[in-house]
């Protein structure tokens, strides 16, 4: 795991870089809390494992019996958090062409001088190590919920489940945004363009 480059040599920078660090060691950790869970679970899964059926979180039909059909959770939390990941590889084209990044404040952003919108770019490529996060904690919360049905010792899932990740999935964009939005209007102010 490598450590997203540094946008000049401030304090401000260095602070980035360590959050984005600590963002993705917690993003590790949790992805083999995960795993490392599942594979516990996965000898007391007593057959098919259940589906959620409806809003009300009734359990539907059952689903297969295999492998892959438990692991199907820990596995799109892997891809999803090699995705966040791999982003900052395109932080290199997106500094050459600004206007290929949709940011609040758009026009703000392309006011400021160069350095500064290098700074902006790389604080939003850093925060999204952030994204994982919440999805991962939803994902092991879905795994432990599946269990808890697959073996009995609850009835149903919570109801609207499919609500409550789309829920996770905005409180992170709206975090993710207000954050950004912020570092964009700090830039501005420093650079005496907002």
């Amino acid at each position: 795991m490598d450590e997203t480059p540094r946008a000049g040599t401030s304090r401000e920078s260095e602070a980035m870089s360590r959050t984005v660090f600590f963002l993705r060691l917690a993003d590790v950790l949790l992805l083999a809390v995960l795993f490392l869970l599942s594979i516990d679970w996965w000898n007391e899964v007593p057959g098919p494992l259940p589906v959620p059926g409806d809003a009300t979180g009734a359990a539907g039909d059952r689903g297969g019996t295999g492998f892959a059909s438990w692991f199907a959770l820990p596995l799109i939390g892997a891809g999803m958090t090699v995705f966040f990941f791999a982003l900052p590889l395109l932080k290199g084209p997106t500094e050459r062409r600004p206007w290929l990044i949709s940011l609040p404040r758009r026009k703000t952003f392309h006011r400021l001088p160069p350095d500064a919108r290098k700074r902006v770019i790389h604080a939003a490529f850093g925060l999204l190590s952030f994204y994982p996060l919440p999805a991962l904690l939803f994902l092991l919360y879905g795994q432990w919920t599946r269990f808890c049905v697959a073996t009995g010792s609850t009835e149903t899932f919570p109801p609207l489940m499919a609500v409550l990740f789309g829920a996770v999935v905005l409180v992170a964009t709206a975090v993710y945004l207000v954050v950004l939005d912020a570092i964009i209007r700090r830039e501005a102010r420093k650079a005496g363009t907002g």
